[in-house]
């Protein structure tokens, strides 16, 4: 089991030449900065496979364009089975963002912020290593 949190604490910049500086931490002001972001993970093996789970948490952040406004966090779960097939080769599973949940609606874009969530919901993919 594996986890991952990070919190930005502050993040002060002016907003023009000459303005005082402001926190953007938990906004928008200098592109999207959430406070906190995490992963935390958990695999389990049994025989020649293993399973992982993969939760990954964006946190929401404070609208500048529309005060009052906030775009909500994300959370979403990642799946991996993988078997190794013989020693040297390994065929994995792998789904990415398995409730296929949506990003967050963040008006000050056309859709959502890219930069905090995948537009692509649900993707799935299989892996093949082979190690010589």
């Amino acid at each position: 089991m594996h986890g991952q949190l990070s919190r930005v604490l502050s993040f002060k910049a002016p907003l023009a030449v000459g303005e005082p500086l402001t926190d953007g931490a938990g906004t928008n002001w200098f592109g999207s900065i959430p406070t906190w972001r995490g992963v935390t993970s958990a695999t389990w093996d049994i025989g020649a496979f293993a399973s992982t789970l993969i939760w990954n948490y964006v946190d929401g952040y404070d609208q500048t364009t529309k005060p009052g406004e906030r775009v909500k966090p994300v959370g979403t779960l990642d799946a991996t089975v993988a078997w190794k097939a013989t020693p040297a080769v390994t065929v994995s599973f792998i789904v990415q963002n398995l409730t296929d949940k949506r990003p967050s609606w963040d008006s000050s874009t056309t859709f959502f912020d890219f930069t905090q969530a995948d537009p692509r919901g649900r993707t799935a993919a299989v892996k093949v290593n082979y190690r010589f």
